[in-house]
């Protein structure tokens, strides 16, 4: 038995084969709690019991290819060279491109200029906002995509979630802004 006593009895009455489509019909959500993209069921049998299905967003994701990455890449590229033109230093250089990136792309932004110039976003699995050390680890990933003449990146055309060897290892997708 877990903590929440209503989704015991559901499933309770469930197994008895009291939800079969008897009794049932879908309502619009009323509640501030329900998501937008849930369908609300009624049962009514002693008392009416409220289901909230989510439906799959998968099918209306868009990833994006390979070629608007790369020229969200260039973006990004030609503003750190312009800050790279204040220092000569390999140190102070590798700084700014591990904070730029996990910065931005961990921020509310949910990626990199080039990528919002783009329309575009990093997402988790689930389709959240990364955290700072998610992203810190996906740029991290960079350098694994780089090894081998980029192949990691070259992926991005080939993977059916338009996925390079950083993705896949840090856990993430880019995806169009909704």
């Amino acid at each position: 038995m877990s903590d929440n006593q209503r989704l015991d009895d559901w499933k309770k009455m469930y197994e008895e084969n009291q939800y079969k489509n008897k009794g049932r019909r879908e309502v619009s959500p009323t509640s501030n709690n329900v998501p937008n993209n849930s369908v609300v069921y009624q049962y009514h049998d002693h008392q009416i019991h409220t289901i909230h299905h989510i439906h799959s967003d998968r099918d209306s994701i868009k990833y994006v290819g390979f070629w608007r990455r790369l020229f969200a890449f260039i973006i990004d590229s030609i503003l750190l060279s312009l800050v790279y033109l204040f220092s000569d230093n390999f140190a102070v250089h590798l700084t700014i491109n591990i904070l730029y990136y996990s910065i931005l792309t961990s921020s509310p932004m949910m990626g990199t200029i080039g990528k919002a110039a783009i329309g575009a976003v990093v997402v988790d699995k689930k389709g959240q906002r990364i955290s700072f050390i998610h992203a810190l680890g996906r740029y991290i990933s960079y350098f694994v995509s780089a090894l081998v003449l980029g192949i990691g990146f070259i992926m991005v055309a080939f993977h059916g979630q338009k996925k390079g060897l950083h993705d896949l290892i840090g856990g993430t997708v880019v995806i169009n802004k909704k």
